[in-house]
């Protein structure tokens, strides 16, 4: 790694640093305005002077010969001397792809005598964080840990379905802090935040969404999941420091079945490696890519077309996965292929089941191995009118929408309260009257409607809320810590009345607004890992809305 030079060089030097895949790789570190008290660097008096803070190790500063505390003379042949921070900062920025910079290099004893308090300085980094991909990284469970005295939780980190090591919160709190220090100019997600009580299971599930959300965007920053405190975040060792205590009946989600071997990488990301380490040593490992999932798709329709198996070579990202498996159920794709989904059952022990959706641009090499043969095409869409329409023109889509009606009803997605309308179904399932089922189905309240799984909200502060939207409102139930409903009136939010939504990456939530009878705008602000699929909700019943009224 880059650091302070054991012997000072004589004079300034020029070096050039040309811009790699990652940006320039170092922080500059200095006061913010300009001028102040001379001082002495190997013999010579200059005013305060910018300086590297940190070098990014084998980028493209280190490559050129930057060390950290070099003093910053000039960029580009412009003296900086004296110069104040956003100054120097915007030259580096505006250069262009090729960096000339003038540094003189310092003892360590130097550097900290020149070094002023914390609070007179600014710090920019040059790093280019476009570089994004996908993946498999999880924290899909946690675990009470009881040793002598101490009661605390572990989360267990998964990397493509196999187990890593486990973290404290603690832990994942000094990781964020080291990270802000280096990538200071880099927007990161918001961790979930420390809680002063004893922590129930439901927060604490909610704590294990949040960490892992969070660990799944750092670590989809190429630059950033190269940087070494997160390799070693993510090496094969357990915790062992203290940090919250449990309720007095503490629970435990048992963990999936643990491999002790490093886990794979994925198309040489995190640097082709993570670190295996043992209480003695640290040791890096190189490791094979795991094998290519075979793409399964579930279409609960009968016989030879209840699942349809698909080149993963052939498939691009989900859009192709839907065109294509479409194609095979002689299904229009190049008209329908916006009313369907690839889904994911997040918990299939759960009930009811919740099908989580795929974004279409998702690429097929992000999925893990489990969910590549776990995938589901189900329809995407609301409106009655639209389906009743696309129905009778075209008879797959139809009948593709009476077979998954049948499941979904057997698994309790869409309950049915009314003993009459039960009756019918029955009935039109029974004589396989596909018309006359879908024309049934539209008469049952909770048709075409996604309940979300309970979470915490900015509204509700004691107890958490069930969202369910359909294409007419969006409904708000209070419910227990369990998910079962509460005897509160439900909160009915019309679709004329809802103005906005989006979601707030750095807090992990879905957010929407609504204008109220007085006319007053009021905020809902949902906390749930699923919050994407929340916005997809939203964008496609407007979408839905706005194509009716224009027909």
């Amino acid at each position: 790694m880059a650091e302070f030079l054991p012997q000072v060089e004589s004079g300034p030097r020029d070096v050039v640093i040309e811009k790699g895949e990652a940006g320039f790789g170092f922080n500059v570190r200095g006061q913010v305005s300009a001028g102040g008290q001379l001082k002495s660097i190997n013999g010579v008096l200059y005013p305060p002077l910018q300086h590297v803070s940190m070098v990014m190790p084998r980028g493209a500063a280190d490559i050129a010969g930057v060390k950290k505390g070099d003093r910053i003379i000039a960029v580009n042949g412009v003296d900086v001397q004296g110069a104040e921070h956003r100054s120097v900062v915007d030259l580096i920025k505006g250069g262009g792809p090729k960096l000339t910079l003038t540094l003189i290099s310092v003892t360590r004893q130097t550097h900290e005598r020149l070094e002023p308090s914390d609070e007179a300085l600014n710090t920019d980094g040059f790093y280019d964080y476009g570089d994004t991909r996908t993946l498999p990284i999880s924290v899909p469970s946690y675990e009470l840990v009881v040793t002598a005295g101490e009661k605390f939780y572990t989360f267990k980190i998964h990397y493509d379905d196999q187990y890593i090591c486990s973290r404290r919160y603690s832990e994942f709190v000094d990781l964020h802090n080291a990270l802000k220090a280096e990538f200071c100019d880099f927007k990161f997600p918001k961790l979930p935040g420390k809680w002063p009580f004893q922590m129930n299971e439901a927060q604490i599930e909610q704590r294990r969404r949040g960490l892992e959300v969070y660990l799944q965007k750092v670590i989809s920053v190429k630059v950033i999941a190269e940087f070494e405190a997160l390799q070693d975040f993510v090496s094969l060792h357990s915790s062992s420091s203290v940090d919250d205590l449990p309720a007095a009946k503490a629970h435990s989600t048992p963990p999936s079945k643990m491999s002790p071997s490093a886990a794979p990488d994925q198309n040489g990301d995190v640097n082709n490696r993570f670190h295996e380490r043992s209480d003695s040593n640290s040791q890096p490992v190189t490791l094979s890519p795991p094998e290519k999932p075979k793409l399964t798709i579930q279409t609960y329709l009968p016989g030879q077309l209840s699942s349809i198996s698909l080149v993963q070579e052939q498939c691009s990202d989900i859009s192709d996965v839907i065109t294509k498996t479409l194609n095979a159920l002689k299904i229009p794709s190049n008209k329908l292929c916006s009313c369907f989904g690839i889904f994911f059952l997040q918990d299939p022990e759960a009930s009811p089941k919740f099908y989580l959706k795929l974004p279409n641009d998702m690429e097929i090499s992000a999925l893990k191995r489990k969910a590549a043969s776990q995938l589901f095409l189900r329809k995407w869409m609301f409106s009655r009118k639209i389906e009743k329409d696309l129905c009778d023109e075209h008879p797959t889509f139809s009948n593709f929408v009476f077979h998954q009606a049948k499941s979904d009803l057997k698994a309790g997605i869409i309950p049915v309260e009314s003993n009459d309308l039960r009756q019918k179904l029955t009935e039109s399932f029974k004589l396989k009257n596909v018309a006359d089922t879908i024309e049934v189905l539209h008469e049952v309240p909770s048709y075409n409607v996604i309940t979300f799984p309970h979470c915490l909200s900015s509204v509700q502060k004691e107890n958490p809320l069930k969202m369910s939207v359909d294409e007419k409102a969006v409904y708000l139930k209070v419910c227990d810590q369990n998910g079962v409903d509460l005897d509160f009136e439900c909160v009915t939010c019309s679709w004329e009345t809802i103005t906005s939504w989006t979601v707030i990456e750095e807090d992990n939530c879905f957010s929407y607004e609504f204008t109220r009878p007085n006319g007053k705008s009021k905020s809902v602000k949902l906390h749930s890992d699923l919050s994407q699929q929340m916005l997809e909700c939203f964008n496609q019943i407007s979408s839905e809305r706005k194509s009716l009224s224009t027909s």
